[in-house]
């Protein structure tokens, strides 16, 4: 039986739906697209445009907040909302209106799944030296991966999980043996 790459995958979504406007809290329009829509959780990830003096372009999911009705939402909806920001980092979406309905999605968008001891496909990466990196040279090894935006301002997010990942290594590295045979392996989701 041949070594498997195990894969962990590292998440700091840690928004919380956000009850009201208090008078400390930032507000932000968004316009984007929705891309997906889980109800059970309340959340909906967008491909928004930029949002000016607060984040660039990206593909993000975002907590809404209560009281707003997800049924009329779809894939494939454009949306202009409110991103409600509070001073600890906290956000949610409110006041959302689909601007655009025209080009829902007709058919789910179809995802993979990988299950525990599943073998992941060799994806082919570019790393900072600019050389090629694929998933299979880290066969035999444990695999942390967390994929990140270089340029988010909330700091429950990339900075975050950026900081986490320096603490497992720091970590890692009181155990010489565990360090060789583990690989942390941040994707920049910007690379540009």
């Amino acid at each position: 039986m041949r070594p498997s790459v195990r894969v962990y995958l590292l998440s700091a979504l840690l928004s919380i739906p956000l009850s009201g406007r208090g008078s400390s809290d930032k507000h932000y329009t968004l316009i984007g697209r929705v891309v997906s829509k889980v109800a059970a959780t309340r959340a909906i990830v967008i491909d928004h445009d930029e949002i000016p003096g607060f984040m660039a372009a990206m593909t993000m999911p975002y907590t809404v907040a209560e009281g707003i009705d997800l049924s009329g939402i779809e894939p494939g909806d454009r949306i202009r909302a409110d991103i409600d920001v509070k001073p600890d980092g906290q956000y949610s979406l409110d006041r959302i209106s689909v601007t655009d309905s025209n080009h829902r999605e007709k058919t789910p968008i179809e995802t993979k799944q990988l299950w525990p001891g599943q073998d992941i496909p060799d994806i082919e990466l570019v790393n900072q030296d600019g050389k090629m990196v694929h998933l299979s040279e880290f066969r035999g090894k444990t695999l942390l991966l967390t994929f990140i935006y270089t340029r988010c301002p909330m700091p429950n997010f990339c900075p975050r999980l950026s900081s986490l990942f320096a603490s497992v290594n720091r970590e890692l590295a009181k155990s010489p043996k565990e360090y060789e045979r583990t690989q942390l392996l941040s994707v920049s989701i910007d690379p540009k």
